[in-house]
């Protein structure tokens, strides 16, 4: 092999082994986030959070393997100019993406850039050398091989224009990454400020403050999940630094900067919730504050720190005597693994046990038409949501088929247990005899991968007889309207709806907007008046559906979760059911029938119109009745 060849080949070598590290760095990101330690502290409750910036690492990840795949070593190694200037593109592309995310370092929310900044910069700078040069060298040895024909020079304008174009393009490369950037730093500085020193009484040496932590911890009086800032204030040593509120989804977060300590404190945003401690790290090493065990409340105040979304699930009450707390205790959520005091310290009357078997019950006279043998038997719906827990019990039996477009890398999520039980679970479902698709597509904020997976019901219902076809889909979203891709999406639902489709969404602009009730505890839940309007139902003209449910939990195929207050999501899959119950009694059901009998039928009430399932299905039995037989035999 030739000497420059050599040459080449170990710069290619080079740029191979530079994007197999920078492509390392996000996906050890996704094994961070998958499978948490005392580093990153990602319980189990909010990794859900985390997966859609876990998937774009990997997805980050992907792209950089199949350039070094495919691109890199081809360009080099092959004599073709096209595809060495294709690589210069690529290091070109890569060197605007690594600069971005270099500047995003820089800003006060955006440190982890840093995790593929560099790398990538250097990247595609190696990678882009590679390919000049090697495009160089292929037109210096097509010069060689033909000397008696001399090619021109270029003219004067020729080279000043090719001089502009590419000092407008290195401007361009250089110039939007910095006004991005300036635009992120203003916006974060106006919206929260940078380091704030916070004014401390205590006067200890940085030694005495590491010391007292460690001993706090020791002991249990600093704990994940229930330590405050002003718990923890006290015990630092000067100077202390606060940190700007930065938002990150449906969380807030606080950092506190000390001398040689760093806590991270987090709170559910519009939950009125207070900031907790989620990780310590002192002398630069992470502390275990019990990230990855049950959480036990040290005393009743501690139930100020639990927030109203996910409440007291998998903490322990066991010490605590909680006969004067039941006006918290009522407003908190909990799950089968609560571990609570006995019932001598717990208030008169109340009983979890009780309630998280009682709110298993859909409500509103769900059972009795059950009971009648209306339970959606022999109609199929679908659920679009986030990753399943498929053996869960509730609903295993029903499933009959799973399509997972994030390709297995997201484990099973809180969102899709609950959706899919409150359809067609066995104790707590409005349809438990209906059989459940489930495709997960809740993977991005975007609307082609709701597009792809209503296109894949459209085309199985083609393929598919009469009786198996998809009735139904629910779709626990409401972001359409502000998702690149909207228009897409709109002519996908007017399809799907020309195809016999009824699809329920939470996007009040679709077909109608909806509201949340809360079960008013003692109260019959098959009467309407029995429920007020929960966090989410305050629109006059809303639609309201019980959301204080009992649903499946995630976290293990026999686990159940009691929300004493849900959200618009558990509102869609309580319709989704209801409507493939109208399904079984009247096949022949349009869409837009559905939804209007669901208006029409709704049971006026102070608080605002309720959803009322015994009317509907005596609606849906006086429109062209096909089908008198409520197990669905014509």
């Amino acid at each position: 092999m030739p000497k420059t060849n050599r040459r080449m080949l170990w710069w290619a070598v080079a740029a191979s082994v530079m994007t197999l590290v920078t492509a390392a760095m996000p996906l050890g990101f996704v094994v961070f986030t998958f499978f948490p330690g005392d580093v990153f502290p990602v319980p189990i409750p909010f990794v859900e959070i985390q997966s859609v910036f876990a998937m774009v690492g990997l997805w980050q990840a992907i792209l950089l393997l199949a350039a070094t795949i495919a691109l890199w070593p081809v360009c080099v190694l092959l004599c073709s100019r096209a595809l060495a200037v294709l690589g210069s593109l690529l290091g070109g592309f890569l060197v605007l993406w690594g600069v971005m995310l270099v500047l995003l370092a820089f800003t006060p929310s955006r440190a982890d850039a840093w995790w593929g900044g560099p790398p990538m910069l250097m990247t595609g700078l190696l990678g882009a050398a590679v390919s000049i040069r090697r495009s160089r060298d292929i037109r210096r040895s097509k010069r060689a091989a033909t000397p008696d024909t001399e090619s021109p020079p270029r003219p004067r304008r020729r080279r000043w224009l090719c001089t502009v174009v590419g000092l407008s393009i290195v401007l361009l490369v250089v110039g939007t990454p910095l006004v991005l950037w300036a635009i992120l730093c203003s916006r974060e500085q106006a919206a929260s400020g940078q380091g704030a020193v916070v004014p401390l009484t205590t006067t200890q040496s940085k030694g005495e403050s590491n010391k007292l932590i460690r001993a706090a911890v020791a002991e249990g009086r600093i704990a994940f999940r229930l330590t405050r800032p002003e718990e923890l204030l006290p015990l630092l040593a000067p100077p202390v630094r606060k940190s700007g509120i930065r938002r990150d989804v449906g969380m807030e977060n606080l950092t506190l900067h000390a001398a040689g300590v760093d806590a991270s404190f987090r709170r559910m945003r519009e939950q009125d919730a207070l900031f907790t401690l989620w990780a310590l790290r002192v002398d630069g090493q992470a502390i275990n504050i019990g990230a990855h065990r049950q959480v036990a409340l040290r005393t009743c105040e501690d139930l100020r720190a639990a927030d109203r979304f996910w409440g007291l699930c998998n903490m322990s009450l066991a010490r605590l005597d909680l006969r004067e707390q039941e006006k918290a205790l009522r407003g908190l959520s909990f799950d089968s693994r609560t571990v609570w005091p006995s019932a001598d310290r717990l208030p008169p009357g109340f009983d979890p046990p009780r309630i998280l078997e009682e709110a298993k019950n859909p409500g509103l006279g769900v059972r009795a038409l059950h009971s009648q043998g209306i339970d959606a038997r022999g109609v199929h719906i679908a659920i679009f949501d986030q990753a399943l827990l498929r053996s869960h019990r509730e609903y295993a039996h029903r499933l009959a088929n799973y399509e997972d477009l994030q390709l297995g890398f997201v484990p099973p999520q809180m969102h899709g247990a609950s959706v899919a039980s409150i359809a067609v679970g066995k104790t707590c479902g409005v349809a438990p005899g209906a059989r459940l698709t489930f495709i997960v597509a809740a993977i991005a904020m975007d609307n082609r991968p709701y597009c792809y997976a209503m296109e894949r019901i459209m085309d199985m219902n083609r393929h598919a007889k009469p009786a198996d076809r998809i009735r139904v889909v629910s779709i626990s979203n409401g972001g359409f309207p502000i998702m690149p891709h909207f228009r897409r999406w709109q002519e996908t639902l007017a399809k799907a709806e020309r195809s016999g489709i009824l699809v329920v969404t939470c996007d009040p602009t679709m077909r109608f907007a909806l509201g949340g009730l809360a079960r008013i505890p003692g109260q019959d839940p098959d009467d309407p008046r029995s429920y007020r309007l929960d966090r989410c139902g305050w629109k006059n003209d809303a639609l309201l559906v019980p959301t204080s449910r009992t649903v499946a939990s995630h976290e293990g195929p026999d686990l159940y979760t009691y929300w004493a207050e849900g959200g618009l999501s558990w509102t869609v899959p309580y319709l989704a059911g209801l409507a493939a119950m109208g399904y079984q009694v009247n096949p022949d059901l349009q869409p837009q029938q559905a939804v209007d009998l669901l208006l029409q039928t709704a049971t006026a009430t102070d608080i605002g119109p309720v959803v009322n399932p015994r009317g509907f299905i005596d609606a849906v039995r006086r429109i062209n009745v096909p089908n008198t037989d409520p197990g669905g035999n014509r």
